[in-house]
């Protein structure tokens, strides 16, 4: 019953916040169990001293991803919408969660003191921004990941034939040496599957001399 009421909350904020700030918020509702179980099996997470987790929204994933990586791991998420902010703040105590934009990722990362990040989970709204922003954020993701991480983005079924999402794997491709499709969870509201991005370059494809 808790689980149930928790699901229903997690909805109506979700909800709530896509109509009150639509260019933010990318989804009408929160990740389901079997995509949070998807993504979780996508990064490793037994191998994983690092992970960052962009736009976590209600923090659905947040808690596979806290619960699946070693105590001892560090974890550090960002996200831009005040009152998911707020109540991750709330849900997750004592964790780094810090408000403002994913191009600034380094900015809380700090790699040159604590390290690089072995998974970066992205929940971000791709099909939202221009193609200058989406360079800009994977150029920072990329600067923050260690030679061998994985970075773990979400696309919704429907928009891999869409320009934005057409774009947005030509993106990856610039910025990653293999870019893979999982299979779709189609038990997720709308159905949605991942990206699952390895070998970043510090110097994109498109940029290569």
């Amino acid at each position: 019953m808790v689980r149930t009421e928790q699901n229903w909350e997690n909805s109506f904020h979700f909800f709530w916040r896509f109509i009150h700030n639509p260019l933010k918020i990318g989804a009408l509702r929160p990740s389901s169990a079997q995509l949070c179980r998807a993504t979780v099996k996508a990064i490793e997470p037994e191998k994983c001293r690092c992970v960052v987790e962009l736009g976590p929204g209600t923090g659905v994933i947040t808690q596979y991803l806290l619960n699946s990586i070693d105590p001892q791991s560090r974890f550090l998420a960002v996200e831009i919408d005040p009152v998911f902010h707020e109540n991750l703040q709330k849900r997750f105590p004592g964790t780094a969660i810090h408000r403002g934009d994913a191009e600034d990722l380094g900015k809380w990362l700090q790699p040159q003191k604590s390290g690089l990040a072995d998974a970066v989970v992205s929940g971000l709204p791709w099909t939202l921004f221009t193609e200058s922003q989406c360079r800009s954020i994977l150029a920072e993701i990329a600067s923050c990941m260690q030679p061998d991480g994985i970075f773990v983005t979400l696309c919704y079924w429907h928009a891999q034939w869409l320009p934005s999402g057409l774009r947005l794997k030509k993106l990856l491709k610039d910025y990653f040496d293999a870019v893979e499709m999982t299979d779709t969870v189609w038990t997720n509201v709308p159905p949605i599957f991942l990206f699952r991005c390895s070998g970043r370059r510090l110097t994109p494809k498109k940029e290569k001399r």
